[in-house]
């Protein structure tokens, strides 16, 4: 497994979760998932940039495409910040997490086409194995430190 099936692997684990979300009728279960959702995207997005997108900003030409990415990993933090322990759920909070679900949709969609394509381009197999084993060790220092997971 490389970088990028790891990357896929961790997007496809949200939107699952998003799914559930959707299909929930607990409030309680609601919080739940939506916690582990944001959980689940913050360890990612910190590890994702600590590895695959420093490794790419060494190369000139990815760099305007790393802006980007990061300017999108930045506006669902702050989307995740709005969703985080309602004191109640309503409307207005699941319409926050239905937005935020669309500004990750549209992330991964980008992100899998343009930043793994500039990957491919850059970085060798060795290199790309590399990155998945440093991301998923990232991940789980993360996952403690961070969430006592």
């Amino acid at each position: 497994m490389d970088i990028y099936d790891y990357i896929k692997m961790d997007h496809q684990k949200v939107n699952q979760l998003f799914k559930q979300f959707s299909k929930v009728a607990s409030d309680q279960r609601k919080t739940e998932i939506a916690a582990m959702i944001a959980r689940e995207l913050l360890v990612h997005a910190k590890s994702e940039q600590e590895t695959f997108y420093k490794a790419l900003e060494r190369h000139a030409a990815a760099k305007e495409d790393i802006q980007h990415a990061r300017k999108e990993h930045k506006d669902i933090e702050d989307k995740i910040h709005a969703i985080m322990t309602p004191a109640k759920v309503t409307a207005k909070w699941q319409d926050a997490v239905k937005a935020l679900q669309d500004l990750v949709e549209h992330h991964v969609k980008e992100e899998e086409n343009t930043l793994f394509d500039e990957g491919k381009d850059r970085l060798t197999e060795g290199e790309a194995c590399a990155l998945k084993e440093k991301m998923h060790y990232l991940k789980q220092k993360l996952l403690i430190r961070e969430f006592g997971v």
